[in-house]
């Protein structure tokens, strides 16, 4: 198979599981050969990041999934670039990116799905793309279950890149614990629907119980501050 040339468009601004798996992804297709390019907003992170890996980012404002401009700057972008495939991560740039596509002849069009929540555009799900990527089995279900035809969709589990090996973990020295305490660890970015608060109040009579016992958050995002606030106000800092 000849190397293909792929442009992923993300409208989010913010930095967190979706955009790292979609550069990991970008970061893994280059490896192989194939050619990534990005469009996204101006003040986008994933922008950002993936400058600093040296891949080409296209800026495009998107106000908004019926901001005109910005579909006729992405299709101007599919044309003049003759990608082979465009894929869009979120519901802003689907509606742009795919109407695009289509208009642009970009033969194949793809959408991510990377949450499990409910589908508030039905035209970037059976429409506009080619084809549905889901993250997870429990995601292509749920678009299956919402009238997404199962024919348009597949699963593709989000990679994990090999780290190098460490003798040990260095977490407990770090963060001044004993050789045998107890770490529960979650990584998330720190919003309501990721339960963090639930967790807290879950676990504060076993952390009271066992003082071996260790909760450690890393993230970050809106609910940081009142997060904190709710653990020292816990007595559990």
């Amino acid at each position: 198979m000849r190397p293909l040339k792929i442009a992923h468009t993300e409208s989010s601004l913010g930095w967190g599981g979706q955009e790292h798996r979609t550069l990991k992804e970008m970061r893994a297709l280059r490896a192989r050969g194939h050619t990534l390019e990005l469009v996204c907003p101006p003040a986008a992170r994933l922008g950002d990041r993936a400058e600093e890996e040296g891949f080409h980012v296209h800026r495009v404002r998107m106000r908004g999934g019926a901001d005109v401009p910005a579909m006729l700057a992405i299709r101007r972008i599919l044309r003049h670039g003759r990608f082979d495939v465009v894929n869009s991560h979120s519901g802003h740039d689907s509606l742009l990116a795919g109407i695009a596509g289509r208009t642009a002849r970009t033969p194949l069009v793809v959408r991510t799905r990377h949450l499990a929540l409910a589908i508030t555009s039905v035209a970037t799900y059976k429409w506009l793309p080619h084809k549905i990527v889901a993250v997870s089995d429990y995601v292509r279900q749920y678009l299956i279950s919402a009238g997404v035809p199962a024919a348009m969709t597949a699963t593709v589990h989000t990679g994990i890149e090999p780290l190098p090996a460490v003798a040990a973990s260095t977490l407990r020295s770090e963060l001044g614990l004993s050789d045998t305490a107890i770490v529960v660890g979650t990584v998330a970015i720190l919003r309501i629907d990721k339960g963090h608060q639930d967790l807290i109040d879950a676990a504060r009579p076993m952390l009271a119980a066992r003082p071996d016992v260790h909760l450690v958050f890393a993230g970050d995002g809106p609910l940081y501050d009142k997060l904190k606030r709710s653990i020292i106000d816990s007595g559990l800092a």
